[in-house]
Protein backbone atom coordinates (compact mmCIF):
# COMPACT_ATOMS: atom_id res chain seq x y z
CA UNK A 1 0.00 0.00 0.00
CA UNK A 2 1.57 3.27 -0.91
CA UNK A 3 0.60 5.52 1.88
CA UNK A 4 0.25 8.67 -0.02
CA UNK A 5 -2.86 6.95 -1.85
CA UNK A 6 -4.50 6.39 2.01
CA UNK A 7 -7.60 8.28 3.57
CA UNK A 8 -5.75 9.68 6.60
CA UNK A 9 -2.52 11.29 4.34
CA UNK A 10 -4.90 12.58 1.72
CA UNK A 11 -7.02 14.05 4.78
CA UNK A 12 -3.76 15.58 6.41
CA UNK A 13 -2.27 17.19 3.17
CA UNK A 14 -5.52 19.09 2.43
CA UNK A 15 -5.85 20.16 5.89
CA UNK A 16 -2.49 21.20 5.38
CA UNK A 17 -3.04 22.85 2.48
CA UNK A 18 -6.16 24.87 3.11
CA UNK A 19 -4.53 26.39 6.28
CA UNK A 20 -1.39 27.33 4.36
CA UNK A 21 -3.71 28.59 1.91
CA UNK A 22 -5.78 30.59 4.38
CA UNK A 23 -2.42 32.34 5.88
CA UNK A 24 -1.27 33.42 2.58
CA UNK A 25 -4.84 34.81 2.03
CA UNK A 26 -5.00 36.94 5.81
CA UNK A 27 -1.09 37.64 5.29
CA UNK A 28 -2.12 39.18 1.90
CA UNK A 29 -5.29 41.20 3.23
CA UNK A 30 -5.02 41.76 6.54
CA UNK A 31 -2.76 42.41 9.68
CA UNK A 32 -3.93 38.95 11.53
CA UNK A 33 -2.81 35.15 10.71
CA UNK A 34 -6.12 32.90 10.40
CA UNK A 35 -5.74 31.39 13.58
CA UNK A 36 -6.03 34.95 14.77
CA UNK A 37 -8.99 35.81 12.89
CA UNK A 38 -10.78 32.83 14.25
CA UNK A 39 -10.57 34.19 17.68
CA UNK A 40 -12.25 37.48 15.93
CA UNK A 41 -14.54 35.18 14.07
CA UNK A 42 -15.61 33.39 17.73
CA UNK A 43 -16.11 36.69 19.40
CA UNK A 44 -18.34 37.70 16.36
CA UNK A 45 -20.91 34.54 16.48
CA UNK A 46 -20.50 34.07 20.24
CA UNK A 47 -20.85 37.76 21.83
CA UNK A 48 -19.67 37.83 25.65
CA UNK A 49 -18.19 34.38 26.04
CA UNK A 50 -15.31 33.38 27.76
CA UNK A 51 -11.56 32.94 26.50
CA UNK A 52 -11.96 29.35 27.80
CA UNK A 53 -15.24 28.98 25.37
CA UNK A 54 -13.14 30.18 22.65
CA UNK A 55 -10.45 28.02 23.99
CA UNK A 56 -12.87 24.83 23.42
CA UNK A 57 -14.73 26.35 20.37
CA UNK A 58 -11.71 26.76 18.49
CA UNK A 59 -10.42 23.93 19.84
CA UNK A 60 -7.01 25.30 21.00
CA UNK A 61 -5.31 25.25 24.33
CA UNK A 62 -6.34 28.21 26.72
CA UNK A 63 -2.77 29.57 26.69
CA UNK A 64 -2.64 29.87 22.77
CA UNK A 65 -6.19 31.35 22.76
CA UNK A 66 -4.90 33.72 25.30
CA UNK A 67 -2.30 35.05 24.34
CA UNK A 68 -3.71 35.52 20.23
CA UNK A 69 -6.72 37.21 22.25
CA UNK A 70 -3.90 39.94 23.20
CA UNK A 71 -2.95 40.18 19.90
CA UNK A 72 -5.99 40.95 18.25
CA UNK A 73 -7.53 42.91 21.77
CA UNK A 74 -4.53 44.99 20.91
CA UNK A 75 -4.92 45.59 16.95
CA UNK A 76 -8.43 46.70 18.25
CA UNK A 77 -9.86 43.77 16.78
CA UNK A 78 -12.09 42.82 20.05
CA UNK A 79 -12.96 43.83 23.26
CA UNK A 80 -11.97 42.02 26.48
CA UNK A 81 -14.36 42.81 29.62
CA UNK A 82 -14.30 41.57 33.08
CA UNK A 83 -17.61 39.44 34.09
CA UNK A 84 -19.57 41.77 36.24
CA UNK A 85 -20.30 37.90 38.84
CA UNK A 86 -16.51 36.71 38.20
CA UNK A 87 -13.93 39.09 37.90
CA UNK A 88 -11.47 36.46 36.98
CA UNK A 89 -13.44 35.75 34.10
CA UNK A 90 -12.88 37.75 30.78
CA UNK A 91 -15.70 37.46 28.13
CA UNK A 92 -15.21 38.86 24.57
CA UNK A 93 -16.50 40.70 22.38
CA UNK A 94 -15.98 41.66 18.29
CA UNK A 95 -15.55 45.43 17.54
CA UNK A 96 -16.84 47.56 14.66
CA UNK A 97 -13.36 47.24 13.61
CA UNK A 98 -12.96 43.08 13.79
CA UNK A 99 -16.97 43.24 12.44
CA UNK A 100 -14.95 45.70 9.08
CA UNK A 101 -12.58 42.45 9.13
CA UNK A 102 -14.73 39.93 8.71
CA UNK A 103 -16.54 41.89 6.11
CA UNK A 104 -13.40 42.24 3.66
CA UNK A 105 -11.78 38.81 3.97
CA UNK A 106 -14.56 36.48 4.20
CA UNK A 107 -15.49 37.25 0.38
CA UNK A 108 -11.94 36.90 -0.19
CA UNK A 109 -11.40 33.71 1.66
CA UNK A 110 -14.54 32.31 0.37
CA UNK A 111 -14.26 33.14 -3.09
CA UNK A 112 -10.39 31.91 -2.69
CA UNK A 113 -11.45 28.25 -1.13
CA UNK A 114 -14.73 28.24 -3.13
CA UNK A 115 -12.81 27.70 -6.35
CA UNK A 116 -11.32 24.82 -5.21
CA UNK A 117 -14.91 23.27 -5.51
CA UNK A 118 -15.78 24.83 -8.70
CA UNK A 119 -15.69 21.58 -10.36
CA UNK A 120 -17.84 19.48 -8.27
CA UNK A 121 -21.76 19.54 -9.48
CA UNK A 122 -24.24 20.73 -6.87
CA UNK A 123 -25.58 17.81 -5.68
CA UNK A 124 -21.84 16.36 -4.96
CA UNK A 125 -21.41 19.24 -3.39
CA UNK A 126 -24.38 19.10 -0.90
CA UNK A 127 -23.49 15.74 -0.52
CA UNK A 128 -19.97 16.62 0.49
CA UNK A 129 -20.81 18.95 2.88
CA UNK A 130 -23.38 16.40 4.62
CA UNK A 131 -20.78 13.78 4.95
CA UNK A 132 -18.08 16.94 6.25
CA UNK A 133 -21.04 17.70 9.07
CA UNK A 134 -20.98 13.69 9.93
CA UNK A 135 -17.01 13.51 9.71
CA UNK A 136 -17.44 16.63 12.03
CA UNK A 137 -19.58 14.94 14.60
CA UNK A 138 -17.43 11.75 14.91
CA UNK A 139 -14.57 13.78 15.17
CA UNK A 140 -15.53 15.89 18.00
CA UNK A 141 -16.91 12.77 19.78
CA UNK A 142 -13.53 10.68 19.22
CA UNK A 143 -11.41 14.10 20.43
CA UNK A 144 -14.04 13.63 23.48
CA UNK A 145 -12.74 10.42 23.78
CA UNK A 146 -8.62 10.61 23.68
CA UNK A 147 -9.33 13.90 26.25
CA UNK A 148 -8.14 16.25 23.65
CA UNK A 149 -10.74 18.59 24.48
Amino acid sequence: MNPSETLSYKLHAVVYSIDELSNRIFRDNSDVCFPQFLIILCAYQNPGHTQKFAAKWLQLTEATVSYMVKVVHKKGYIEVKLDEDDLRTRNIYVTDSGKELIEHIYPILEESLGGLFSDIDPKAMADFMHGLDLVYKNLNNKMEEYKCI
